[in-house]
């Protein structure tokens, strides 16, 4: 009698224990986890075609597509941290500076890190918001009068941004994104606010 109530105790220890480990385990896949994804859409820079003291601009083209690779590390249910290549496009622009005529290209990528905060609805639905580095290369060519010539320049500048994202399983998902990266550039190469609508998919493992 003692060696089955031992066995049967046994038993019920062990069905505890795996309960246990199978709730930690489902918990740490809810809560916890990295992940990667893709995204396009359209970037705009809202202040490319502003005319300014000596600058007429003609025709201006500021909006493109514009593509992104993400990857980062979900710690809670409501932090995680990613970082992020992104293309923001090219931009074109005609018009004349003191007189003298130009046509102008500007290609600008960058590489994000960035600190994120979730509100999870359920299981499937959340809300995102971004807070981190945008560290942007943006590069200028074209010609001015007969001259042919380009300049770039590098740097880093705020990167925030909001979004939502909806699981269909358990490790695919969609989202959605609004970025916004303002001051990019410097005197060297102007300085433009990007700001890029885009949606993608993400896998969680």
């Amino acid at each position: 009698m003692r060696l089955i109530n031992m066995n049967r105790l046994k038993i019920d220890a062990f069905l505890l224990l795996a309960g246990f480990c199978a709730a930690s385990l489902a918990h740490a896949d809810q809560d916890s986890g990295g992940y990667f994804g893709a995204a396009i859409g359209q970037a705009s820079a809202s202040n490319y075609c502003s005319d300014s003291t000596g600058l007429v601009i003609a025709s201006c083209d500021d909006k493109d597509r514009t593509f992104k690779v993400f990857g980062g590390y979900r710690f809670t249910r409501n932090v995680a941290v990613e970082a992020s290549y992104v293309d923001l496009g090219k931009y074109h622009a005609t018009g004349s500076v003191t007189g003298v005529p130009f046509d102008v290209n500007t290609d600008l990528t960058g590489v994000t890190v960035q600190a994120v905060g979730i509100v999870p609805f359920g299981n499937e639905f959340s809300l995102m918001g971004r807070i981190g580095a945008i560290f942007w290369d943006m590069n200028n060519s074209g010609t001015v009068g007969s001259f042919r010539g380009g300049s770039g320049d590098s740097g880093a500048d705020v990167a925030m941004g909001i979004g939502a994202q909806y699981k269909f399983a358990r490790n695919f998902g969609v989202r959605a994104d609004l970025d916004y990266y303002p001051n990019l550039g410097n005197s060297t190469t102007g300085e433009v606010n990007v700001t890029a609508v885009s949606i993608g998919v993400v896998f969680m493992f």
